[in-house]
């Protein structure tokens, strides 16, 4: 909300699921939820790019969808998105540090 952007990481789905329900519970809901469908929570799949009704296509599309999104989530493994390779963050969150080796 501080026109700051947010990479938000975990080392397991349900780690990053429950930070973004609580940011989804106080309103929060400029965000994308990188990953698997049947891995994400269920109130958190419509922010997740495959499940959105219009989905981007062209590369154009994706490149400005995931620019448009302060919030992004994904667990470690998911950093191998090719969204990663062309967007920087200001602040990178790392739940559960302590599980990632």
């Amino acid at each position: 909300r501080q026109g700051k952007s947010v990479l938000l990481t975990s080392f397991t789905h349900s780690a990053v699921d429950t930070i973004l329900l609580k940011l989804l519970d106080d309103g929060f809901v400029n965000f994308v939820r990188l990953g698997k469908l049947e891995q994400i929570h269920m109130r958190l799949r419509p922010f997740n790019p495959e499940s959105m009704p219009v989905r981007p296509r062209t590369v154009v599309e994706l490149s400005d969808f995931y620019g448009s999104k302060p919030v992004v989530a994904t667990t470690c493994l998911g950093i191998s998105h090719a969204l990663f390779s062309h967007r920087k963050f200001d602040y990178c969150i790392v739940d559960e540090a302590s599980q990632i080796t």
